[in-house]
């Protein structure tokens, strides 16, 4: 015992700091998205754990635009949306400029070649890159979907665990800073590996791995993990998370979806699969300073 409250044993099912079983937060049950039936968890084949991740996108978003749970939360994080995806379709225009340029100079093949080349780099550069701009720039707006999804899925109020706002935006900054120099020191092995046939499908596999990582600062943070207990998390997960990170990467390419709802949807996308991830039992990282606070 220490003067903020006792050492927190985390629930195993909510992820969140509970005293006690039943867990006060959820009751030790999560419900499926919808449904109200208690969600049990096993492990599946890698290959329906990695459809399992990619689905949660478009069904998050058929939820977003129905679910009354999610009224009233949408008008900033759309607003912010939009001018985060400004930024990056700008880099993706200038990153690409090379084969607009072949397009109208003398297009010669040399020309086409390096322009097509330039656009491959520009896409897998904002696929790598990307994820961890939008996301370090819209997540302190998007909590409040992430609370509804957790509330859908509990049927109880699900406050972040006792971290403090600025913190825990200042803790997700630093995270997503270690992120994004993982991402620039791996950026020219996987630029080298797209001009391969087979490497092309591993950067992008990659790039939907770091995807996910990025993106589940929103539940983790919420649940004090650190880096590194996220990273064990999307290792233990590894075909949910890569499977979420394809799904993003799409959803980046489609018109209007891309402007207004991604990180909407993503928001409640890696939300809802968070509870659908199997928890390893090396998570406890957290545990050495936490304490117990008001559910």
């Amino acid at each position: 015992m220490n003067g903020a409250g006792m050492t927190a044993r985390f629930c195993p099912a909510c992820g969140y700091p509970s005293p006690a079983e039943p867990c006060a937060r959820c009751g030790g049950a999560i419900r499926v998205f919808g449904e109200g039936a208690p969600y049990a968890w096993r492990r599946r084949a890698p290959l329906f754990e990695l459809i399992d991740g990619f689905l949660c996108v478009p069904f998050a978003a058929l939820r977003l635009l129905h679910d009354r749970a999610f009224v009233g939360r949408l008008k900033v994080p759309i607003l912010v949306n939009v001018l985060a995806f400004v930024v990056v379709l700008a880099g993706l225009f200038f990153g690409s400029r090379a084969l607009l340029l072949s397009a109208f100079g003398d297009g010669t093949a040399a020309s086409w070649l390096a322009g097509i080349g330039s656009l491959l780099a520009a896409l897998l550069v904002t696929f790598l890159l990307g994820p961890v701009i939008v996301e370090s720039a819209v997540s302190p707006f998007l909590d409040g979907l992430a609370e509804a999804t957790e509330r859908v899925h509990t049927g109880r109020p699900m406050s972040a665990a006792n971290t403090g706002a600025w913190r825990g935006i200042v803790l997700g900054a630093k995270a997503s800073a270690r992120v994004l120099l993982v991402q620039v020191l791996l950026l020219v092995p996987l630029l080298l590996l797209a001009a391969t046939g087979v490497g092309a499908i591993v950067a992008v596999i990659v790039s939907a791995w770091l995807c996910a990582l990025v993106w589940f600062d929103l539940p983790c943070g919420r649940r004090e993990y650190s880096l590194r207990d996220r990273r064990r998390l999307l290792l233990h997960n590894w075909a949910r998370a890569i499977g979420f990170g394809l799904a993003f990467q799409l959803g980046m390419l489609l018109p209007v979806f891309n402007l207004l709802l991604l990180t909407p949807t993503a928001a409640i996308a890696v939300s809802a699969l968070y509870f659908r991830c199997t928890k390893p039992r090396a998570l406890d990282s957290r545990s050495r300073d936490a304490t117990v606070g008001p559910p």
